[in-house]
């Protein structure tokens, strides 16, 4: 399947499939994806002797949520349209600055930096004029200082986009309060679906600690032809 907003971005032919006999061989230029559960030893195996390349491994996890207006949401704002290129640079700091945070898109043999810094700047742009985002940001002196951005992905189910906290931010529970105000602001009991890299050990553990369900592991495998 054409990814077209994908192809849109990267500028060649980019596809997402499930299986290897999917992969069209009169397809050139292009580049595909291929999702594989750790669950599918066998698909792993495919996908390497097919030169196909490990470029991330994601775990998911869900928790059913309600709203709670007695929670502190203190702090916590929803986000307006002027707020919007702050929580592009919250983004740009968080995520392209840290070099102890790894995503795909830091893969040299398929991003350039500019197009890792380009990919976060359209997704949040992408993600943030959707009437089914709710993004809700913290506030202080010195301007936004944190971000938290979630999407309805289906009629009771949302899903984590992207969220930061600036170091000047941090300890003072403004993740768990932007959750909260983001949960308050839909209304109504959601299964929210959270997921992050597998070497992201922390975030991985403050799910844990939130009992939070672990639901999948999958492989992100590239292939450009």
């Amino acid at each position: 399947k054409k990814n077209d907003w994908m192809t849109d971005f990267y500028g060649v032919d980019w596809f997402e499939i499930t299986s290897i006999d999917e992969i069209n061989p009169g397809v050139e230029n292009a580049l595909i994806e291929w999702r594989v559960s750790a669950q599918n030893p066998d698909s792993i195996n495919k996908a390497e002797s097919n030169g196909f390349k490990l470029v991330e491994s994601a775990i998911e996890f869900e928790s059913q949520v309600t709203p709670d207006i007695s929670k502190d949401t203190s702090e916590i704002e929803l986000a307006k349209e002027e707020h919007l290129d702050q929580i592009i640079d919250i983004t740009q700091k968080c995520f392209l600055d840290n070099n102890d945070l790894y995503t795909r898109f830091k893969n040299k043999e398929f991003f350039t930096g500019e197009q890792c810094k380009s990919y976060y700047e359209a997704s949040i742009k992408n993600n943030f004029s959707k009437q089914s985002t709710v993004t809700v940001v913290s506030q202080d002196e010195e301007g936004i200082s944190a971000y938290y951005m979630i999407r309805k992905v289906d009629e009771n189910i949302y899903k984590g986009v992207m969220t930061g906290v600036l170091p000047r931010a941090r300890g003072k529970r403004l993740h768990a309060k932007m959750q909260q105000a983001s949960f308050n602001a839909i209304g109504k009991t959601i299964t929210v679906i959270n997921s992050t890299q597998l070497s992201n050990f922390n975030t991985i553990k403050s799910h844990i600690r939130a009992n939070r369900i672990l639901s999948k592991i999958d492989h992100i495998f590239y292939l450009r032809v």
